[in-house]
């Protein structure tokens, strides 16, 4: 009986640690963050930024630009807006909406594993594809 008890109290203990980290992380992500892809070697680049906003609502954009004489040319822009919250150190992104509309966009479910994070840059881990990537803080939420 008393190891069943420590066994229980051990996992209250772990569960208020995963919500305090959870706390931790909203804390953190709160606020516009960047993030820049290339491809092609160099010849298309993706930028984008994202606003997670306090109440559980996030706003961004991503530019994807194409090198023309030494110069990177947007070519295409798309807005979007979404819900997200940290669940167990996840952030999971849910009501996907973009401008112009993607089909069936608010469909998709987005999960990234917080690898790290601080007040300057969070690094990531896609659950789709196992990749790894790097935001960096643009400004907090005012």
């Amino acid at each position: 009986m008393k190891n069943l008890i420590a066994i229980f109290l051990i996992f209250l203990a772990g569960c208020s640690n995963e919500a305090d980290s959870d706390k931790r992380y909203t804390t953190l992500l709160t606020g516009t963050w960047s993030s820049e892809y290339t491809y092609d070697d160099g010849a298309i680049k993706s930028y984008g930024e994202k606003t997670y906003h306090q109440d559980g609502s996030a706003t961004g954009f991503i530019s994807d630009q194409r090198l023309v004489a030494d110069q990177y040319l947007e070519f295409r822009r798309q807005e979007y807006s979404s819900q997200w919250k940290i669940e167990n150190g996840v952030v999971v992104i849910t009501n996907v909406k973009f401008t112009p509309q993607i089909e069936d966009s608010d469909a998709v479910v987005i999960r990234d594993q917080i690898l790290e994070i601080n007040a300057y840059q969070a690094r990531f881990k896609a659950f789709s594809d196992g990749s790894t990537f790097i935001r960096y803080r643009v400004k907090d939420e005012p």
